[in-house]
C-alpha cells in the first residue's frame, strides 16, 4: 500500500521519512528493521521455481520474480523433441516489502500448465510473452500415471 503525504510542516522539508512495518507498529524500534538485498531484481526472471498445482501426471506450476518493468508474465512449453510451443499467461501480483529499501516492489508472476501428458519431459521458458521477451527455462518430468512403489525416511 503506498502512502502519499499532501503537505508536511516546514521543519520536516528535504528530511527523509522512515516508513515502519504496518505488522509491528508496536515496536519502536528504529534500527535493524531495514535491509539491502544483495540481489533486487531486475527485469530477467530469476528465483524460477516448480512445482505442480493439482494432479502431478498433468499439471506443472511455474514461479519467478521480476522487476515491477515486467508489466506480465508468460511460460510456453512443449514436449522435448517437438518443435511447437504451447504458450500460458502468468497470473502476476506486485509484492510490497517495506522493510527491503533497495527492492521494496517486485513482481511475481504464476503459470499454471494444465492437460499435461504422464511420464513425459517437457521443456519450458519463462518471459512476457513478447517474441524477443523470452529467456531460457529448463526441463521437467510429469509424474508416471502408474503405481511405483517407494520407501522413505522420516524422522
Amino acid at each position: 500500500m503506498a502512502l502519499t503525504l499532501k503537505a508536511v510542516p516546514a521543519e520536516l522539508e528535504g528530511q527523509v521519512l522512515l516508513r515502519g512495518d504496518m505488522n509491528k507498529r508496536r515496536d519502536a524500534k528504529l534500527t535493524d528493521i531495514f535491509r539491502m538485498t544483495p540481489h533486487p531484481s531486475t527485469k530477467q526472471a530469476d528465483q524460477i521455481t516448480l512445482t505442480w498445482s493439482d494432479n502431478p501426471q498433468r499439471t506443472q506450476a511455474i514461479q519467478w520474480r521480476t522487476s515491477t518493468e515486467v508489466p506480465a508474465g508468460a511460460v510456453r512449453y512443449r514436449k522435448q523433441g517437438e518443435t511447437e510451443w504451447q504458450e500460458v499467461q502468468a497470473r502476476t501480483e506486485e509484492l510490497d516489502n517495506i522493510s527491503t529499501v533497495n527492492d521494496q516492489l517486485i513482481h511475481r508472476h504464476t503459470a499454471n500448465l494444465r492437460g499435461l501428458t504422464p511420464f513425459t519431459d517437457y521443456e519450458y521458458e519463462v518471459g512476457n510473452g513478447e517474441e524477443d521477451g523470452w529467456q531460457p527455462g529448463g526441463t521437467f518430468k510429469t509424474a508416471t500415471d502408474k503405481v511405483i512403489p517407494f520407501k522413505f525416511v522420516y524422522m
